[in-house]
């Protein structure tokens, strides 16, 4: 079965109770993977967080194995002062290619950075995203490279780090 349906309904669940839980977006664009992107979906919500699928545009985004999934918001829609508490993006192959080649995203990311969220890099390096120019050079503790079995201690993270209000220093 394709992770499509899997994704979407978790999504859809989730995004309806989203106002009392932290949201937690997760950054999809062609090449994802589907089966990382369905397991961070289940995680995310297991957490009590919302998942929020983030796509670059409103057409349905294809994975890397042919799964296409239509994205809950894309870039001009999630307010990063409001919205995330975190972003999840992948941070290798095809995706990250599509990803750094839109400048929305970079500015997305620095954005969510400046207004508290915390920023998760899946399969890759904070390193490899900073190189792509998707991340600034200088992220601090808000950035965490997070392996896919790691993703319940980044999530304990989220839930427990206090989102500053604009304009304070970032605590650490």
């Amino acid at each position: 079965m394709c992770a499509e349906r899997l994704v979407n309904r978790k999504v859809r669940d989730a995004f309806r109770f989203s106002t009392a839980r932290p949201v937690v977006a997760i950054l999809i664009a062609p090449g994802f993977d589907e089966s990382v992107v369905a397991d961070c979906v289940a995680k995310v919500s297991q957490a009590g967080c919302a998942p929020v699928l983030v796509s670059q545009t409103a057409r349905r985004v294809v994975g890397r194995y042919g799964c296409a999934t239509q994205a809950a918001l894309t870039l001009e829609h999630v307010r990063a002062e409001t919205a995330p508490r975190a972003i999840l993006l992948d941070g290798e192959g095809v995706c990250l290619t599509a990803l750094s080649a839109d400048p929305r995203v970079a500015t997305f990311l620095a954005s969510a950075l400046a207004h508290g969220a915390i920023i998760g890099v899946l399969n890759g390096s904070r390193q490899t995203c900073v190189d792509a120019g998707i991340l600034p050079a200088r992220t601090g503790s808000a950035c965490h490279a997070v392996e896919t079995g790691a993703l319940s201690n980044f999530l304990e993270v989220v839930q427990n780090r206090p989102r500053p209000r604009v304009g304070d220093p970032e605590p650490g």
